[in-house]
C-alpha cells in the first residue's frame, strides 16, 4: 500500500504539490492522471524519497522509503526508461541491480525472460529503442519480486503487441495481490487498464475514486434511441424538457437524449405507444470526464471556450496535446 498524507513540494514560489493526500491499494490497478503541471511526476519521486516533501509524507508499506534496506524488495519503479549506462548491456545493468540489493544472479534471466529481452541480454542499453527501453525498465522494476509497483508511462514507445501486453501484465500483477501505481496520458489505455483513478490538478487531488464513477459522475449521460415512429417520439421528448439530437445511423436516424435514462425514454415511448427498435445507455468516456473535470488545471490551454472539449470559434475541440501531457514533464 501506499500512503500520502499532506505532500507538499515547492520550488522556489512554485507550489508543484499542494498539501496532496491519497492511498493506493494492493489488488488493484491505480491510474495516476493530471494535466501538465500537476504535480505527477514530482509525487512519484517523492515516493521514492527522491525529492524531500517541504510538507507531509508518504510511506510505502508503512515506512518511507528511505528506510527501506533493500528498497528492490518492497518498491520496483520505471520512472525513466533511459536511465540506464548506454555501454552497459541489458544483463550487465539488472545484474548490477541485483548485487546493490542482495538479490540471486538468476533473478536477472528470470525477469530479462519475462519481458522478452533474453535475445538481446547481451547488447549494448545504449542502442535500445525505446520500446525495448521500456521493457528493461519494467525488468529493473521486477528484480526484487517487489509488492509495490511505480510505473511512469509505461507504454511509451511499445507497439500495440506490446501495449496489449503491459495491460495485462499490470493487471496480473495486481491480480496476485501487488500495489500497481501507474501515470498515463494515454486515458484510452486507462480506460482498459486502471479499475481505480487519482486525479490531480496543480499538484492537489480532484477526485480519488473507482474509473467506472469517475466517468460517471464527470460525464453527461444520455440514451440512443431508434423507432420507426422517430418524429412523433421527438416531439413527445421534447415536450417534456429533454434536448434531443439526430445521429445518422446504417439502420435509419437515431436520437440521441442528453441527461437521460433509458427508463426515462422508454416510459415516455410507451405513454406514446412509441414501437422502439433499439434503446440503450451511453456511457461517457474517461477523456470526456478527465476534461470536464480538470480543465481550470490545464497549465496551457488551446485556442477554445470550452474546457471541457466543446466546440471553439474554430470547431476544433481542445487538444489532447496540451490536456494530457503527463505532468512534471
Amino acid at each position: 500500500m501506499i500512503e500520502a498524507v499532506g505532500l507538499t513540494k515547492r520550488y522556489g514560489r512554485t507550489v508543484a504539490v499542494d498539501d496532496l493526500s491519497f492511498t493506493v491499494k494492493p489488488g488493484r490497478v491505480t491510474g495516476f492522471l493530471g494535466p501538465n503541471g500537476a504535480g505527477k511526476s514530482t509525487t512519484m519521486r517523492m515516493i521514492l524519497g527522491l525529492d524531500r516533501p517541504d510538507a507531509g509524507h508518504v510511506l510505502v508499506d508503512g515506512r518511507p522509503y528511505r528506510q527501506l534496506d533493500r528498497p528492490l524488495r518492497t518498491v520496483g519503479a520505471l520512472l525513466d526508461a533511459k536511465w540506464v549506462h548506454p555501454n552497459r548491456s541489458a544483463r550487465a545493468h539488472l545484474q548490477w541491480l541485483a548485487r546493490s540489493n542482495g538479490l540471486p544472479a538468476r533473478r536477472v534471466d528470470e525477469v530479462l525472460e519475462v519481458v522478452g529481452l533474453a535475445s538481446v541480454a547481451r547488447r549494448r542499453a545504449g542502442g535500445f529503442s525505446l520500446g525495448m527501453s521500456q521493457r528493461l525498465g519494467i525488468a529493473a522494476a521486477l528484480l526484487g519480486d517487489p509488492q509495490i509497483l511505480l510505473f511512469d508511462e509505461p507504454v511509451n514507445g511499445l507497439d500495440p503487441e506490446g501495449i496489449l501486453w503491459i495491460r495485462q501484465f499490470m493487471r496480473r500483477l495486481a491480480a496476485e495481490g501487488r500495489t500497481v501505481f501507474v501515470s498515463s496520458h494515454l486515458l484510452s489505455e486507462m480506460a482498459l487498464t486502471a479499475e481505480d483513478l487519482v486525479v490531480v490538478g496543480r499538484g492537489r487531488l480532484i477526485a480519488q475514486c473507482s474509473t467506472a464513477e469517475f466517468v460517471e459522475n464527470a460525464s453527461e449521460s444520455s440514451v440512443r434511441v431508434r423507432s420507426p415512429q422517430i418524429d412523433r417520439l421527438r416531439t413527445a421528448l421534447l415536450h417534456k424538457g429533454f434536448t434531443v439530437h439526430t445521429e445518422p445511423t446504417a439502420e435509419g436516424n437515431a436520437l440521441v437524449v442528453n441527461a437521460a435514462t433509458s427508463e426515462q425514454v422508454g416510459e415516455i415511448a410507451a405513454a406514446q405507444g412509441v414501437v422502439l427498435h433499439e434503446l440503450s445507455p451511453q456511457r461517457g468516456s474517461l477523456e470526456e470526464a478527465f476534461m470536464r473535470l480538470t480543465g481550470d488545471s490545464v497549465q496551457y490551454r488551446t485556442d477554445t471556450d470550452d474546457p471541457t472539449g466543446a466546440p471553439g470559434p474554430s470547431g476544433s475541440h481542445a487538444a489532447a496535446t496540451d490536456l494530457l501531457v503527463p505532468a512534471g514533464k
